[in-house]
């Protein structure tokens, strides 16, 4: 992060809203929004192009959290069909429309979020697509891609001056990453003095590295102490990304056992390659990611401290802690329940929560306002919980001393 290169103050009571390039229409649309985080930042929002790549559970989520927000259009990609996995995440695809493109099939549904907002749906295939295709937008989004076309459409983002995110949802394990090249933003600090309100508008800027960087970093020798410190979801993704590269699709439930087998082995070999102890990554996550199913019937399973009322009053359901067998699983292990089971490949609660996250950070990186998470967002199934790691950037020696530059 770069220091404050400029302040300013100005006295205000409210944010102004009367002059703006938005029509009648859109102020009433967006009025909300523009009390949020004023009129400029919400011009800035309506003036962005995006494109998504993969409408999955994920991408779904993105569409139309952006969408809402009011930018100006939303290209859809994706060349796929809807299949029944979908249903257990997409709700932008119709049941009915198994079988059709994915991209189109949401088109309906993505449009009636927000009429003022251009939807357009694609049905080509990102592979086919030309460098110059992606010059057309503000900001690329990319989900289900393998790494190599997610390097590729990162470094034409970065040789076009496009904004690059990417992320994914396996099972109940999600990330984000981005990059905002080199990123101007604005900060607004407001404190009261003799009554009225100063807002101290603060201009910072922060310097992105690209996806390559990020997963390729190695880390034995001088970033051993980080290693100890870092959460297992970097190295999991990792390891999630070479199972895509190598079995052309994400792990399944409904092949869990030949699944973690194939996922320890690829755990060994691609953690070694960068420096890291294959225990970094256990084996309680893989199986965490390959456990998540939901009955055909529709019934769920009751979390884990969740009350539900029953004939004998309020009780405690779901699993403990430390079980990594739901109760349906249980059930059909014990042969107590003859209904077919229907895998998720995606969780929708975490498509909603990571696909919320990246949503609030295209809006932030499209609106210039509040700083951007730097670079990456895991969610941990096993700890349930989200944070920021930054990785890729370089280690610069002080004295005889490494410091990462963050």
């Amino acid at each position: 992060m770069f220091p404050i290169i400029e302040v300013s103050l100005a006295f205000i009571k409210m944010k102004k809203t009367t002059e703006s390039n938005l029509s009648k229409e859109e102020s009433e649309q967006y009025d909300r929004q523009i009390r949020l985080w004023g009129l400029e930042s919400q011009k800035r929002i309506r003036a962005t192009d995006v494109l998504v790549v993969g409408i999955g559970g994920f991408g779904a989520e993105v569409c139309k959290n952006i969408i809402l927000a009011g930018v100006h259009s939303v290209t859809m990609l994706d060349h796929t069909l809807v299949t029944e996995l979908d249903r257990c995440s997409q709700f932008l695809a119709p049941t009915d429309n198994i079988g059709n493109n994915r991209a189109e099939a949401s088109l309906s549904r993505a449009q009636e979020l927000n009429i003022m907002v251009t939807v357009r749906a694609d049905t080509d295939n990102v592979e086919d697509k030309s460098d110059t295709f992606f010059q057309q937008f503000n900001i690329v989004v990319a989900t289900e891609c393998s790494q190599d076309q997610l390097v590729r459409i990162n470094n034409i983002c970065r040789e076009n001056n496009v904004l690059f995110f990417c992320g994914d949802v396996f099972g109940m394990f999600g990330y984000t990453f981005a990059d905002l090249l080199s990123h101007q933003f604005v900060e607004e600090k407001n404190t009261k003095v003799d009554k009225l309100t100063v807002t101290t508008t603060i201009k910072k800027e922060m310097t992105c590295v690209p996806l390559q960087d990020a997963l390729a970093t190695h880390w034995d020798g001088i970033l051993t102490n980080k290693l100890k410190k870092m959460d297992p979801s970097y190295f999991l993704l990792l390891v999630l990304l070479a199972f895509r590269k190598k079995k052309s699709r994400d792990p399944n439930p409904a092949e869990r056992a030949e699944d973690i087998i194939e996922l320890k082995k690829l755990r060994d070999k691609t953690l070694s390659s960068v420096g890291v102890p294959p225990e970094k990554v256990s084996d309680e996550l893989f199986r965490v990611l390959c456990r998540w199913a939901l009955p055909a019937r529709r019934v769920y399973p009751i979390p884990w401290g969740h009350r539900r009322k029953g004939r004998s009053g309020w009780r405690v359901g779901g699993q403990s802690p430390g079980n990594t067998e739901s109760r349906w699983e249980a059930k059909e292990r014990a042969g107590n329940t003859k209904s077919r089971w229907e895998v998720k490949e995606q969780s929708r609660q975490l498509c909603a929560i990571v696909g919320g996250i990246m949503a609030q950070e295209i809006i932030k990186a499209a609106s210039k306002l509040h700083e951007p998470y730097d670079n990456m967002f895991f969610f941990n199934p096993t700890t349930n919980g989200g944070f920021i790691e930054c990785v890729g950037k370089f280690a610069v020696s002080f004295n005889g001393n490494f410091f990462i530059v963050q």
